[in-house]
């Protein structure tokens, strides 16, 4: 069901996975650290600066609110997501579990079967109230939902500390995943895309708001800041996830309005629907999606907390 990998610089870096080169010299691997972590830091910025530009007078107090219903957790008798699947190898029945970027519970809710406790930490008050609608509406018990940001939150030791696409806008990123690495006692497991989950509606971007989109930094920016660190974690290609389809086109309207944060009755919204209409094509099965069309691939990294980035 997985492809592992040892990384894509493995031949250059003959590692053991969660192996740390201690034959390097010291001063250079701090060296490559800061390099890769100006590097993630700087296109974070690049991409967060032009989303101030672009949204400067459309701003929201919680810019997740109205988005929540496509972060919601599968029904319970539905396959598991391949990374509860990765996890069911990982936790034990007594395990703490926190899960950085819970969202509205979408490994949340399923995780918390797989172990004792999963804490979620979720600063959107829109995503952490219907992470507890789907809580109390299934039963669960064992979930403690922490309204908070991640670097203001003070969590005590748990186990696994799970990342999944919430490092894309992550910036400074050392300290971000180092705080993840002092309290994990077993592993931290990352997951990310090569682009955001976002990114399918990059395309339309230069119709609507006139520049095309910055791209936030994703797994191969991630791959490269962990071998700045000199540690080579265990890499796995999940299995790919076929990308949006709709209904119809006035799914596909609301739903890139949504994501696009434009506004009905605007001449952006009238752009908006130019450009869906001159890009979406019919599916096999009825419904429609955008004519760039691909599944979208992820790369889960785990590196185990005794060999870890410290």
């Amino acid at each position: 069901m997985f492809a592992r990998s040892e990384g894509r610089w493995a031949s250059r870096w003959p590692l053991r996975s969660g192996e740390r080169c201690a034959r390097a010299d010291e001063r250079a691997w701090a060296l490559a650290l800061v390099h890769c972590s100006r590097e993630w830091d700087r296109q974070v910025e690049r991409s967060r600066d032009q989303h101030e530009r672009v949204f400067k007078d459309n701003g929201r107090p919680d810019p997740w609110d109205g988005l929540t219903s496509s972060f919601v957790p599968a029904p319970d008798d539905a396959p598991d997501n391949p990374v509860i699947s990765y996890l069911r190898s990982v936790l034990r029945a007594d395990s703490v579990l926190l899960d950085v970027g819970a969202g509205a519970g979408r490994l949340s809710v399923p995780a918390s079967r797989l172990c004792k406790t999963v804490l979620a930490v979720e600063p959107s008050p829109a995503m952490a109230a219907e992470l507890k609608l789907q809580r109390d509406r299934r039963g669960i018990d064992n979930i403690d939902i922490r309204t908070v940001r991640w670097e203001e939150d003070d969590p005590a030791p748990v186990d696994v500390v799970l990342m999944s696409h919430v490092l894309y806008g992550v910036v400074p990123i050392t300290p971000f995943v180092e705080k993840a690495m002092a309290i994990a006692g077993d592993a931290v497991i990352a997951v990310l895309g090569q682009s955001p989950p976002g990114g399918y509606y990059h395309p339309l971007w230069p119709a609507v708001h006139g520049v095309e989109r910055i791209v936030a930094p994703g797994a191969r920016y991630f791959e490269k800041l962990l071998i700045g660190r000199g540690q080579v974690p265990e890499m796995i290609h999940l299995p790919e996830i076929r990308a949006v389809n709709f209904r119809d086109r006035d799914e596909a309207i609301a739903r890139s309005a949504r994501r696009l944060r434009v506004k009905v009755g605007t001449p952006a919204h009238d752009r908006l629907e130019h450009a869906v209409d001159s890009a979406l094509v019919d599916s096999e099965d009825g419904t429609c999606h955008f004519r760039w069309r691909k599944p979208t691939a992820s790369l889960l990294f785990r590196w185990p907390a005794d060999t870890g980035l410290r």
